[in-house]
């Protein structure tokens, strides 16, 4: 028997061991593939309605969180404008018992 012979026989022998392996894990693997595909369906059929519900939850709740953003701007204004009167009554407080005083010491002095 020549090399070229037993390198022929031995790579058929390999081959054919090779594709005794691949059937022996293919097919399985092929069953398994085919059950996870439905289940995977009948597992999409159930969630996404909830998925739907959390994906119109989450909207609302980012349209609440941006009113009251809006209201938190408008409050903010409002407080700054509250700040700006309150400090121009205590400029005119001042001011008053300023010639208030002044009138007072007039009105002893005569």
């Amino acid at each position: 028997m020549s090399p070229l012979e037993i390198v022929g026989i031995t790579t058929i022998i390999f081959v054919g061991s090779l594709a005794v392996i691949v059937i022996i894990i293919g097919i399985p693997s092929f069953k398994l593939f085919k059950k996870l595909k439905g289940f995977s369906a009948r597992i999409n059929k159930k969630v996404m309605p909830a998925v739907d519900k959390l994906e119109k939850a989450s909207n609302s709740l980012n349209k609440e969180m941006e009113n009251a953003s809006k209201l938190k701007g408008k409050a903010d204004k409002l407080i700054v404008e509250i700040n700006n009167v309150k400090e121009k009554f205590n400029k005119i407080k001042g001011d008053s018992s300023f010639f208030s005083n002044t009138i007072n010491l007039l009105k002893n002095k005569s």
